[in-house]
This record gives structure tokens, C-alpha cells and sequence, in this order.
């Protein structure tokens, strides 16, 4: 089956997930949460005609802005479409990718359950990265 981005909702996000048997949960926000190697926000945004995949991590406080900054550009510049940025702080480091659906785009299920195992590996493969051993809390 095919889904528009409007269609994306939070319950059927859920659903194709639960569907893969990988682990999902609504938290407080009302987010889905869905959880496999690592813990990973999954939202349509039909606003903006694209879902996305979130990777929040805790820093070790101890790194400088300068080191934290340089591996976030280094990863920024690797990956098109994928984004790692420093939030709150310097406390908290966040994985992103969306997927643009602009001009009636469609997904199927089975895609969106790939791309979230991609992100997952391409996240995972550069926490390894001597570069990201700020990240303290996976």
C-alpha cells in the first residue's frame, strides 16, 4: 500500500512499524517513538509535505563547541539529506533525516520501514567514529 504525506499519521506510522515487529510507543507529546537498535522519532509533517526520522543523544559536557561543531559538519557533509545538529546548550546532539513528498509523492510501507533501517546503520556507523566519542548517552 501507498501513502501520501497526509496520510502519514502518527497511528499508521505506528501500525507499519508494529507490522515489521519493530517496537513502537506513543510517548507524553503524543510522538511516536520507535525503537530497534537505537530510539528514533518518526513524524509525518503533512504541513510541510515530508516525514522524518529523529536521533536525539546526551554529550559529555566536557567536549569544546569547536570539536563538537567540526564532527557535525563533518557528518553534515558526508550524508545529503541527513543532519546531525547541537541543541540545548551542547547537551544534546540530534540525527535528522526528512523525506520531501511535495507534489503528491507517495511511500509504501515497506519503504519507509528501509529508510528508517538506513538511518539507523548511518547513525550507528558514525557514533563509532572516533570523531562522535562526545556522545555519552545512546
Amino acid at each position: 500500500m501507498e501513502f501520501s504525506c497526509s496520510q502519514l499519521s502518527t497511528e499508521v506510522l505506528k501500525s507499519i512499524f508494529d507490522a515489521a515487529f519493530i517496537d513502537t510507543e506513543i510517548d507524553d507529546d503524543g510522538d511516536l517513538v520507535v525503537s530497534d537498535d537505537m530510539q528514533v522519532w518518526v513524524e509525518g509533517l503533512p504541513d510541510q509535505d515530508c516525514f522524518q526520522y529523529t536521533a536525539f543523544f546526551r554529550i559529555d559536557k566536557e567536549h569544546p563547541r569547536e570539536k563538537l561543531l567540526e564532527a557535525c559538519n563533518s557528518f553534515n557533509d558526508s550524508y545529503i539529506g541527513l543532519k546531525a545538529s547541537i541543541l540545548e546548550n551542547n547537551k544534546v546532539i540530534t540525527f535528522n533525516y526528512a523525506l520531501l513528498m511535495k507534489g503528491g509523492g507517495t511511500i509504501t510501507g515497506k519503504e519507509i520501514v528501509r529508510l528508517f533501517k538506513f538511518f539507523q546503520d548511518v547513525v550507528a556507523a558514525s557514533m563509532e567514529d572516533e570523531a562522535f566519542a562526545f556522545i555519552v548517552d545512546a
